[in-house]
């Protein structure tokens, strides 16, 4: 037996589990605790049947693994604050962005001036020709350069700052696809918070939580379950 992992819209398979260990009977310490989780979650809106403390830990764990959080990073969560590997990640993303606006003005720069030799070659100076391929590529050069310089700088305050805020309540899961990008996100309370594709497929809808994010940046830092009635954690 296997639990396999798709995207919901396109069918593509993400990965794939085996439920138990090969010779495990039911009951065996070796056994996926995940299999110990409730076979179907309700929907949102719909009453959660309260999860035992097994279910619970074991959810939390998953959870936990798929998030790439530890027991100790969350405890530092529910004060209020990141731990340094957080704020790690905070930077390393701020960087990737920086580096995209370098590529972008390297690739954009020989682009202009190659566009300037074919016109000088083919002897073709209609001034208005080039000043739309010239504003052209500038516009869209700065778009690019301005979304990107503004996500560096969210996650560069998110990493100075090191806040973690909390929310709680039902969260459901979205992805949005452009060509072969796909970004996961955990909605809650109306709120879109950016998360792993490991995180996207171990969230059970329809169950109370209480999500960490940063709160520029909007990425979900931990995650847990709550118990439905007294809303505190496992």
């Amino acid at each position: 037996r296997y639990r396999f992992y798709l995207l919901p819209r396109s069918g593509r398979l993400l990965s794939a589990e085996p439920l138990r260990p090969l010779g495990a009977i039911p009951g065996d310490p070796r056994e996926d605790p995940t299999i110990r989780l409730p076979d179907s979650a309700p929907k949102v809106g719909e009453h959660a049947r309260a999860l035992t403390p097994a279910e619970g830990s074991a959810l939390l764990g998953a959870l936990a693994s798929a998030n790439r959080f530890s027991m100790e990073e969350l405890e530092l969560n529910r004060q209020g604050r990141m731990s340094l590997r957080q704020q790690g990640r905070q930077r390393g993303i701020m960087a990737a962005y920086l580096v995209a606006v370098v590529a972008a003005l390297v690739i954009a720069i020989p682009v202009v001036l190659a566009f300037a030799g074919l016109m000088r070659a083919f002897r073709l100076n209609d001034p208005l020709t080039v000043t739309i391929t010239v504003l052209t590529v500038v516009a869209v050069g700065g778009v690019v350069t301005i979304s990107a310089l503004r996500s560096a700088l969210r996650h560069r305050r998110d990493a100075t700052e090191q806040r973690a805020q909390a929310v709680e309540g039902f969260v459901t899961r979205e992805s949005d696809s452009v060509g072969d990008s796909i970004a996961y996100y955990y909605v809650i309370n109306g709120m879109r918070l950016a998360v792993t594709s490991s995180g996207y497929v171990a969230l059970i809808e329809g169950l109370p939580y209480r999500v960490y994010y940063s709160p520029r940046s909007m990425m979900v830092l931990s995650i847990e379950p709550l118990r439905p009635l007294a809303r505190a954690p496992w």
